[in-house]
């Protein structure tokens, strides 16, 4: 049945093919207009790959120094490559304390923690007044007492809504939104969720 339906539509678009792979195939022209594009992204690509070659572990040689990139962190040496990323932790400020958002030992710090765009995320602020050595006593209890990612203090705005203050690449100050039901979000993902039982 499949091959009949394939035949009739080879019938009504005799021309099909040709058309697809002028557009989509490897010996595609591109346009004009695009080439720029197309030789940005194709630089891009190269540039990751040569990155990753770099990067790549040689078996044989283990994890010595001589046979790896300085294997010490990920941010360092990503085993992934594409958008840059950070870790976040997120805090609660409440009663004059701050602690891990999901305060459940003894894994709290790693359940209240993600991993954000740092075009969205390249720092955090609080927007409310917490003692600098509140601040400093939270910063030590993280893992590696916060040496790898950064410390987002958030308020409680709403039943089971928290809001914390994130500063993008460009320098922006925006609100960011934490909800148990969705999980964290942009200021504009908030907007659109307003109406809607969080």
């Amino acid at each position: 049945m499949a091959g009949h339906e394939t035949a009739q539509r080879t019938e009504r678009f005799p021309h099909a093919r040709s058309l697809i792979e002028g557009v989509y195939g490897l010996e595609a022209e591109i346009p004009e207009g695009l080439q720029e594009i197309d030789t940005t992204a194709e630089g891009n690509q190269k540039a990751q790959q040569g990155q990753g070659k770099l990067n790549r572990l040689h078996l044989e040689g283990g994890y010595s120094r001589e046979h790896t990139n300085n294997w010490w962190d990920d941010a360092d040496t990503p085993t992934r490559l594409g958008e840059e990323t950070t870790q976040v932790w997120l805090a609660k400020w409440q009663d004059g304390e701050l602690t891990p958002l999901h305060n459940t030992p003894p894994f709290a710090w790693q359940q209240s923690s993600l991993t954000v765009r740092r075009a969205v995320t390249d720092a955090c602020e609080s927007q409310v007044d917490i003692p600098a050595d509140v601040l400093e006593t939270c910063k030590t209890s993280l893992p590696a007492k916060g040496k790898w990612g950064l410390l987002m203090t958030l308020v409680s705005i709403a039943s089971d809504l928290w809001q914390g203050i994130t500063i993008n690449q460009k320098g922006e100050k925006s609100p960011i939104y934490y909800s148990p039901e969705i999980g964290l979000m942009t200021e504009k993902e908030y907007t659109v969720t307003q109406g809607t039982d969080l």
